[in-house]
C-alpha cells in the first residue's frame, strides 16, 4: 500500500522563491475557512432583513472557528461608548444584551473598547492570564468559561468605525493569520449589511412618505416613466377619471385600450396632451360627469437633473368656472348697459367739438377735448372687459379655418401706420423666402391677439426706436416673433404679466390709461387655438414676444359640434 502523503507544498506569493509545507489538516481548515468566506458574502446578497444578515455572520463565522460566542457591538449615539447589539451561540444573550445597553463600555477599554478606539484588532489567546485584562475581572471572565478573544472594529467607507465584533473561545486558542483575517472580513461585512440596510430602510420610508403625501393631495396626480408607461394614479386621480390603477398600470395608453374601455378615453387625452414642463392647460371631461380640470405638466428629475419620468396634476376647476362665468356674464351685461349712455355722451362730445351747438371758447375747448379722451378711454374697456366676456365663456364658439398667417399679419400691421407716425415707431416685418404653411385659425380673434402684442410693443417704445416682426415656420409650429427695445417688463413682475388688471410698475408711470387685460386676452386667444406664447424681457432693453400656433393635423384646433336641437 502506498502511504498517503501527509504533506502539501504551498507556494507563498510574496516570496515566489520560498516554499512552505503545511500539513494536509492544515490545508482543509483553509479550504474549510475560504468555504465560510463564500458563504458569507452569499449571506449579503440572499437577505434583506439585518438581524438575519448578523445571525447568520456570526452563526457561520462561530461554527467555522469552533466559537462559543460571537456578538456585534454598536456605538451609543454620542459615539463615546459601545453596548452589544446582537449575539450568537450562548445561552441568556438577551439578558447580556440588555445589561450592556443599560451599562455600555467606554471606548479605549477592554478589548472591544481599545479595539474600535484604535481602529485595530485586540485579541488574547488566553484571558485568563492575559495582563491587558484587569484582575478584577478574571474571576467574571472564568465564571463565563471564556479563555481567548478577537475583537475587532467593524470600518466601512472613509476608515469609518461603526461599531465592532467579538468572537470568544471555551480553550486558549492562537489563531492563524488566516482565521485573523477572516474575522476581519466577516466584521466589516456585518457593518456594510448594517450600514446597507439603514440606507435601505430610509429609502423605503421616503418612498412611503411621498406616497402617503401623493394619495393624500386633494389633486389628481398620473406619473409617468420616459415611454410615457403610467407608473401611479393617486386615489384623487381614480375618483376624477373613474379609472383603476389594475386597468393600466405599467401600459402604455394606445387608441386601441381606450376603444375597450370608454373611462380610459378621458385618461389617453390627457396623457397626449401637447403641453410643456411646467405649462398648464384646460381640459373638458364630458363623461363621467361635465368638469372642467386644470391639467399641469411638470418633469420627474433623478441624479444629475436627468428626466426620469413626468407628471399630469390634475386640479378640478369646475367651480371656478362656474363663478367666473356667472362674473362674466355680470360684466358683459353691464358693459352692453354702459354703452347706450356712453355712446350718447361721446355723441353730444363730438358734437360739442365740431361747434355743432356753438364756437367753444379756447378753455371749454380743451375741457371737452379731455372730457371726450376720458370717455373714449371708458369706451375701450368696456371693450376689453366684453371682448374677456366672451373668451372667458364656455360656450363662445371660434371658426377656424385654414388660413395664410402671412397675409393676415400684413393686414394688420398696415393698420399700425397712423400710429406708427404719430409716435416715430419704425416697424419691420421680417419673412422668411420659403412659403409658410397655412395654420387653422380663427382670423378675426387671432387678429385680436396680435394687435394687442404689436400694440403694447408701440406704446411702450420711445420715439425713434423699432419694433421688429418676424414670421418662421419650424416642423410642429409656425412662429410669430415681435420683438420692441422699449421699456421691458422687471423681473419681479414678469410672472404676472398675463394676469388679468395687471400693469407693470414702469408701464403705468409712463402711460396712466390701460385696462390690464390685452396681453390677458392675447394669451387666452392663442391657447384657444391650440397654441402657446412664451417671452423674454429685460427692464430698460426691451421684450420679445413668441406666438407659437400648431401645424401637426393632430394638434390643430377643431371646431366645436353644434348640439342638436
Amino acid at each position: 500500500m502506498k502511504r498517503k502523503n501527509p504533506y502539501i507544498t504551498q507556494t507563498i506569493a510574496t516570496h515566489p522563491r520560498k516554499r512552505k509545507i503545511i500539513t494536509e489538516e492544515e490545508f482543509l481548515v483553509m479550504q474549510n475557512l475560504l468555504l465560510t468566506l463564500q458563504t458569507l458574502s452569499q449571506k449579503l446578497v440572499s437577505e434583506l432583513k439585518v438581524e438575519n444578515i448578523l445571525t447568520d455572520i456570526m452563526k457561520t463565522l462561530g461554527e467555522a472557528l469552533g466559537a462559543v460566542w460571537v456578538n456585534i457591538w454598536e456605538l451609543t449615539p454620542d459615539g463615546k461608548k459601545t453596548y452589544i447589539k446582537q449575539g450568537y451561540g450562548r445561552k441568556g444573550t438577551e439578558k447580556y444584551i440588555t445589561h450592556s445597553r443599560a451599562h455600555p463600555i467606554q471606548l479605549g477599554t477592554a478589548f472591544i473598547g481599545r479595539a474600535i478606539k484604535t481602529k485595530k484588532t485586540w485579541s488574547s489567546s488566553d484571558m485568563w492570564t492575559d495582563p491587558h485584562l484587569p484582575r478584577t475581572w478574571v474571576k467574571t471572565v472564568k465564571n463565563q468559561h471564556f479563555r481567548g478573544i478577537v475583537c475587532v472594529p467593524q470600518i466601512v467607507e472613509s476608515a469609518k468605525v461603526v461599531g465592532g465584533m467579538c468572537v470568544y473561545f471555551k480553550d486558549v486558542r492562537v489563531l492563524s493569520d488566516f482565521e485573523m483575517r477572516l474575522i476581519t472580513i466577516a466584521a466589516n461585512q456585518a457593518a456594510v449589511s448594517v450600514v446597507n440596510a439603514n440606507i435601505y430602510n430610509e429609502l423605503i420610508a421616503e418612498r412611503d412618505k411621498t406616497l402617503a403625501t401623493i394619495n393624500s393631495l386633494n389633486e389628481g396626480i398620473i406619473l409617468y416613466d420616459n415611454e410615457n408607461r403610467i407608473l401611479l394614479l393617486n386615489p384623487k386621480a381614480q375618483e376624477i377619471l373613474l379609472v383603476q390603477p389594475k386597468d393600466i398600470l405599467g401600459k402604455t395608453l394606445t387608441e386601441e385600450i381606450f376603444e375597450k374601455n370608454v373611462f380610459l378615453k378621458n385618461l389617453y387625452e390627457i396623457s397626449h396632451l401637447t403641453i410643456s414642463d411646467y405649462e398648464t392647460k384646460e381640459y373638458s371631461l364630458e363623461e363621467p360627469s361635465k368638469t372642467t380640470l386644470e391639467i399641469t405638466a411638470a418633469p420627474v428629475l433623478g441624479t444629475g437633473h436627468l428626466k426620469i419620468g413626468f407628471m399630469r396634476i390634475l386640479r378640478d376647476i369646475t367651480r371656478e368656472k362656474e363663478v367666473d362665468t356667472i362674473k362674466s356674464k355680470f360684466i358683459s351685461t353691464a358693459s352692453h348697459q354702459l354703452r347706450t349712455p356712453l355712446s350718447g355722451i361721446r355723441w353730444a362730445l363730438d358734437a360739442l367739438r365740431g361747434g355743432d351747438e356753438g364756437r367753444l371758447t379756447e378753455t371749454q375747448q380743451i375741457l371737452v377735448e379731455k372730457t371726450y379722451k376720458t370717455a373714449t378711454n371708458l369706451n375701450e374697456l368696456l371693450d376689453d372687459l366684453l371682448n374677456t366676456s366672451k373668451i372667458e365663456e364656455s360656450g363662445s364658439s371660434y371658426i377656424f379655418r385654414e388660413y395664410d398667417l402671412l397675409s393676415l399679419i400684413q393686414k394688420i400691421v398696415k393698420e399700425f401706420s397712423v400710429q406708427l407716425q404719430a409716435q416715430k415707431i419704425d416697424l419691420i416685418l421680417n419673412k422668411e423666402n420659403k412659403p409658410i404653411p397655412k395654420v387653422q385659425v380663427d382670423p378675426e380673434a387671432l387678429s385680436m391677439a396680435i394687435r394687442n402684442f404689436i400694440d403694447n410693443a408701440i406704446r411702450y417704445s420711445s420715439p425713434g426706436k423699432k419694433v421688429l416682426i418676424s414670421l418662421k415656420a419650424g416642423m410642429d409650429y409656425a412662429v410669430l416673433l415681435i420683438k420692441d427695445f422699449g421699456i421691458g417688463i422687471p423681473k419681479e413682475e414678469q410672472k404676472f404679466i398675463f394676469s388679468k388688471f395687471f400693469r407693470a410698475r414702469n408701464a403705468q408711470l409712463l402711460r396712466t390709461e390701460g385696462s390690464g387685460l390685452g396681453l390677458y386676452l392675447a394669451k387666452s386667444i392663442v391657447e384657444k387655438h391650440n397654441g402657446r406664447v412664451m417671452f423674454e424681457s429685460k427692464e430698460n432693453q426691451g421684450s420679445e414676444f413668441s406666438i407659437y400656433l400648431p401645424l401637426k393635423e393632430q394638434e390643430k384646433p377643431l371646431n366645436k359640434k353644434l348640439p342638436n336641437k
